[in-house]
């Protein structure tokens, strides 16, 4: 089936997602529920896509950080594939809780996926900066819950920053969206879940022995913000600092507006 096609596919959403992996001359391990396969949106030697059976949906994560609707795109398949049967409006991938006071949109999801490769919790994005974060259920019809729970915290992009040579400079910023931006200028960056305030001391321990330049957004939360996280990273780094944007609010302005990481402004004690 041709991806412009995006029609439902009958069986399983397992077997689809398997099925099509195959087809597609791709390598598939594992057995059971869980299975490895070669992502077919990047050059993949050793499998690094995870396809989990959870009951009425499959979950698909890219160890590497391919999004879900690009893999999906390259076999041919849809959302709507992801899932055993046709869903309702209510729990289906464009439904958040916000959507039921206002008519906003999902623009982003972001994908916290720790060190194994493993999704723990997405947070998801709206047109008009609504946020709301999500962890995969498999009691739960759509597949997710809309709360955190107990699930384990960690750096957005933790297993980049790990895969990242000693000698790369880690941006810390304040949310996803300077974080991507910063990749796209060839950075490797990170940030914490639910932005200013919400910096926790176990993050610190990814940035050991790391130099590090904080992004403080330009205004009092931010600022704030970036002052904790340096307090928790500068114990353990090899360098820590906070910079700030020379032109706009955030590193996402800062890019935006033509200027390179090298013109990021030191922030000055």
């Amino acid at each position: 089936m041709s991806a412009a096609a995006q029609t439902w596919m009958p069986g399983t959403a397992f077997e689809r997602l398997t099925g099509a992996l195959e087809a597609a001359g791709l390598k598939v391990t594992g057995s059971g529920r869980q299975r490895r396969a070669q992502c077919p949106h990047h050059a993949d030697r050793a499998p690094s896509l995870s396809i989990t059976d959870a009951e009425s949906r499959v979950l698909l994560n890219c160890k590497a950080g391919c999004e879900t609707d690009d893999v999906l795109a390259d076999l041919g398949l849809a959302r709507r594939d992801l899932f055993n049967e046709p869903r309702s409006h209510r729990g289906g991938d464009d439904w958040t809780p916000w959507r039921d006071r206002c008519s906003c949109k999902p623009v982003a999801r972001y994908p916290y996926i720790d060190e194994h490769g493993e999704l723990l919790y997405e947070v998801v994005r709206g047109e008009h900066k609504e946020f709301s974060q999500r962890r995969p259920d498999p009691a739960s019809r759509s597949g997710w819950r809309w709360s955190l729970g107990d699930a384990r915290r960690v750096l957005y992009r933790l297993p980049d920053l790990l895969a990242a040579p000693d000698s790369a400079c880690v941006f810390i910023a304040e949310g996803e969206k300077d974080v991507h931006a910063l990749m796209a200028a060839g950075e490797v960056a990170t940030c914490n879940q639910q932005g200013a305030g919400s910096w926790r001391p176990e993050y610190a321990e990814a940035l050991a022995g790391r130099d590090v330049l904080i992004v403080a957004d330009r205004d009092e939360p931010g600022r704030d913000h970036a002052w904790q996280v340096l307090s928790s990273v500068r114990p353990v780094a090899r360098f820590a600092w906070i910079v700030q944007a020379a032109e706009g609010k955030d590193a996402a302005d800062h890019l935006a507006a033509g200027h390179s990481v090298t013109e990021l402004v030191r922030w000055e004690l």
